[in-house]
């Protein structure tokens, strides 16, 4: 009986569990229909939602792209509009000027190196025939003694001497000299007596060293080497920046003659002093015949002026060289504010 009586309670336990659980599915939100009409119904709503959905991105791909090319647009037209602004025609105009200014100047402009030295990484060749060139032109043991005269009195002598071939460092140089020494009367008044030794790189294109000796009343010497590869000056125990190709001012002068000069051109040379550089600008004003103790010459004649404009109007400096391939200088004239200093050829040798 109790065993009996414990499976009707049993059974009647589960019949109660189905039943509920029966009721709960009926009233379940989440349930689908599955009959045939529910489910094409259900399809149709699916499908039309989806196109929806497709409609909205595609209209909005397309608004998105219209936006951003109606910015592209507008910031173009301002750009436009700021440019007229900020850079009004008179200053495209003066801006244009200038950089043809700057263009005309660099064509102007025909410079030592530009004339002399050869090709980028020249063969071993083109450079002896180079330096055989300028051997040929500034040979060494030339010697040219002039006399010095202020205002038609005789007041020193001078000399231009090529020396010979010096290394310096690892590289062969031409050794210029200069001297310069006041005589008679004028000795007694002002005493000159000055050393320039110069040493030029053998194919003219710059100056290597500088030494300056003088030996009047005070004795003084300086020396200035020249790093052309990096453009610095060493004198007096400071480094000094120099443009390229720099000469000092006797290096100046036989570099003048290795040019092919012609009536009417102009070139320009960097030159170092020392604490000072200087563009000098060089002019070929005319033909003249020259006359001298040493004889009579047809010469060009060379006008030098700084390219800065710092020549004093008072001051002209004029330098005669023979109109021919070796260009000798002959004579040289200096106007100063109270007469005029004139060195002229007397003798050479080793011409």
């Amino acid at each position: 009986m109790k065993e009996k009586g414990l499976f009707l309670l049993v059974g009647a336990f589960l019949i109660i569990a189905y039943g509920c659980a029966c009721r709960q599915v009926v009233k379940s939100p989440n349930i689908i229909d599955v009959t045939p009409q529910a489910k094409e119904l259900k399809k149709e709503v699916v499908t039309q939602e989806v196109e929806e959905l497709i409609i909205t991105k595609e209209e909005k791909l397309e608004i998105k792209e219209e936006m951003l090319e109606e910015e592209k647009i507008s910031e173009a037209v301002v750009s436009e509009e700021e440019k007229r602004v900020l850079i009004p025609p008179v200053v495209e105009e003066k801006k244009a000027e200038e950089e043809k200014a700057k263009e005309k100047e660099k064509a102007e402009e025909v410079t030592i190196a530009e004339v002399v030295k050869p090709p980028v990484k020249p063969s071993v060749g083109i450079e002896e025939e180079i330096a055989e060139r300028v051997k040929d032109i500034l040979r060494p043991g030339e010697r040219l003694t002039f006399r010095i005269t202020y205002s038609g009195m005789k007041v020193g002598t001078g000399v231009l001497e090529i020396k010979g071939v010096t290394p310096i460092k690892d590289q062969e140089s031409l050794h210029l000299i200069s001297m310069t020494k006041s005589t008679g009367i004028f000795a007694f008044i002002y005493r000159v007596n000055e050393r320039l030794d110069s040493f030029m790189d053998c194919l003219g294109r710059h100056s290597l060293r500088f030494e300056y000796h003088s030996y009047g009343k005070e004795i003084h010497s300086s020396v200035t080497t020249y790093d052309q590869k990096n453009h610095l000056a060493y004198y007096k125990g400071k480094k000094i920046p120099i443009l390229p190709n720099t000469h000092d001012p006797i290096s100046a002068l036989y570099s003048l003659r290795l040019l092919p000069l012609k009536e009417g051109e102009e070139v320009a040379i960097n030159i170092n002093t020392g604490e000072e550089n200087k563009r000098v600008g060089v002019r070929v004003i005319g033909k003249e015949k020259v006359r001298t103790v040493a004889g009579e010459f047809n010469c060009l004649v060379i006008k030098p002026y700084f390219k800065d404009g710092s020549d004093s109007e008072k001051r002209t400096l004029k330098i005669y060289l023979t109109n021919d391939a070796r260009k000798i200088p002959v004579c040289i004239t200096s106007k100063l504010p109270f007469g005029q200093v004139v060195l002229s050829l007397e003798r050479a040798s080793g011409c």
